[in-house]
């Protein structure tokens, strides 16, 4: 399983060490406890820092590197290639993107990085699965208002200040 953090430019580590790794800080921030909800129990999770620059995360070749949607999933992709290839044990297992927020627009697009370059690396891609995802920032800024309203997170006088002022509603 891969597990990408959204962001952009947010750390998988953040993943590993707060959501689904095997083990959470604890409030003293010096020890562990035991996550009960860890996925390690049932399958070997890579945390991949992505894009280039984020968290841990660095490149030798050059400080101008593109992070745009695309040359990530390239490098993401070549990333998957590498860790294949080192320890191929692992290239018959099922594989699965994951991920949260802004990983809902990487992991597609590395998908189809994959499934396009798979006769040359096999990966057993076998399906994704997306939390809490943002496809698209646009969208989700202009469904805010009416998700709010609907929910009951804001009252009727907002409501109609959002429909009168921001094009019915929309915001962007």
């Amino acid at each position: 399983v891969l597990w990408l953090n959204g962001g952009p430019r947010c750390s998988s580590l953040g993943g590993l060490f707060t959501e689904l790794g095997p083990y959470l800080i604890n409030k003293d921030g010096k020890t562990l406890r035991l996550n009960p909800y860890s996925w390690n129990k049932y399958a070997s999770i890579i945390f991949l820092e992505s894009p280039a620059w984020t968290g841990y995360s660095y490149n030798t070749k050059s400080k101008n590197v593109s992070t745009n949607d695309d040359s990530v999933a390239v490098e993401n992709y070549a990333a998957l290639k590498d860790f294949f290839n080192k320890y191929p044990s692992f290239k018959s297992n099922p594989f699965y993107l994951t991920g949260e927020s802004y990983a809902a627009v990487y992991i597609p697009i590395l998908a189809v990085k994959i499934l396009e370059g798979n006769k040359a690396t096999q990966i057993n891609l076998k399906g994704v699965a997306i939390g809490n995802g943002v496809l698209s920032d646009s969208l989700h800024t202009n469904t805010l208002p009416l998700y709010l309203y609907s929910h009951g997170l804001i009252d009727e006088e907002v409501w109609q200040s959002f429909q009168s002022q921001c094009c019915n509603g929309c915001m962007g």
